[in-house]
């Protein structure tokens, strides 16, 4: 599939979540992994995907989906995330 300009949109939005939570959660002095600790490159793309699908409703269906650790923790704001840039269909 081509991503969309909403999906592009999510993905800036999910790159620029994972950098703040560093700074919040006190890892931005994490050289080695630096934002990828909070969320890997493969499943940002992961969530990105399966949003292109409306794969994503819950942090539960996060968690089933994309096996991320953080899911429960910062699932509610990814969904978030999701629903303003791709609102579920009716």
């Amino acid at each position: 599939y081509t991503m969309s300009h909403s999906e592009d949109n999510l993905c800036k939005d999910l790159i620029q979540w994972r950098e703040m939570k560093m700074i919040e959660e006190d890892l931005d002095g994490n050289d080695f992994f630096g934002p990828q600790i909070i969320m890997s490159n493969k499943i940002l793309h992961c969530i990105i995907d399966l949003t292109h699908y409306f794969k994503l409703t819950t942090p539960t269906s996060l968690l089933e989906q994309t096996g991320w650790c953080y899911s429960m923790d910062h699932g509610p704001e990814i969904i978030q995330l999701i629903r303003a840039w791709i609102p579920v269909p009716v």
